[in-house]
């Protein structure tokens, strides 16, 4: 039963996170404020908090029985449980931080664009527990990625405790300019998508093409398509600022 709700799980995360890299795009090039571009944003929203929440689940359920979802058979010798054992916690760990941090960049980027300068509701609990959770688990990570010497996990342990500082910043800063409240929408939820397309190369990409590129070099899956979104978040971000004339 435990192998079984993690294997429907799991797919049930691969399927809806292949459907949004393509919903993503959708609200993109529909016209802003159209009656598409709503229902199209509502798509990826809610494909992205079916995977996070699919993610959350099934890393736990790695964390706490490990050996049930790796080697349900109980095939594994002594050695070889211990090592499966030790590594699927590893990266549990670090998947568990990636899917809240795909949980609040998503929630965040839909609740400023419902409260605007009302920021009372992201002030309550629902909404700061997991910003606060990926903030506490990043240290953790970092320090998993330093004793294993696993550098994508000292990176993104980096990125999400900047990006939880950055989500309680705004939350709890004095006040916001004008028209803030859109730049920060636009921000999150694409960097949500960033999420995807990063998960997407990580693991679909990189099985495709690891018969062609060294192993050394497929870090680049995992940081390839933040890098490239970083820079058009800020490019985006700026141009947004101007336009609205948020200073």
């Amino acid at each position: 039963m435990y192998y079984t709700t993690y294997s429907f799980l799991l797919y049930l995360h691969i399927l809806v996170g292949s459907v949004s890299l393509i919903t993503f795009w959708l609200p993109v090039i529909a016209k802003k404020g159209s009656a598409f571009h709503i229902k199209a944003g509502k798509w990826f929203e809610y494909g992205m908090l079916t995977v996070a929440g699919t993610g959350i689940i099934i890393t736990l359920m790695v964390l706490i029985d490990p050996l049930a979802v790796k080697d349900p058979q109980m095939a594994l010798s002594s050695y070889q449980v211990a090592v499966v054992s030790e590594r699927s916690r590893l990266f549990a760990w670090f998947l568990l931080m990636l899917s809240l941090l795909v949980l609040n960049t998503t929630r965040h980027s839909i609740l400023v664009l419902k409260c605007k300068n009302d920021r009372q509701p992201l002030r309550k609990l629902p909404h700061l527990l997991p910003i606060v959770m990926m903030a506490l688990i990043s240290p953790y990570v970092a320090y998993l990625g330093i004793t294993s010497q696993f550098v994508l996990l000292q990176i993104f342990a980096a990125l999400c405790l900047v990006n939880s500082y950055r989500l309680l910043s705004y939350i709890f800063k004095k006040e916001l300019k004008a028209r803030e409240w859109l730049v920060e929408h636009l921000t999150n939820i694409i960097g949500a998508g960033i999420g995807a397309y990063t998960a997407f190369f990580a693991f679909g990409g990189r099985r495709l093409l690891e018969g062609f590129i060294a192993e050394q070099w497929q870090i680049m899956f995992w940081v390839l398509p933040g890098v490239i979104g970083g820079i058009c978040v800020n490019r985006l971000a700026k141009k947004y600022r101007q336009q609205y004339r948020v200073n």
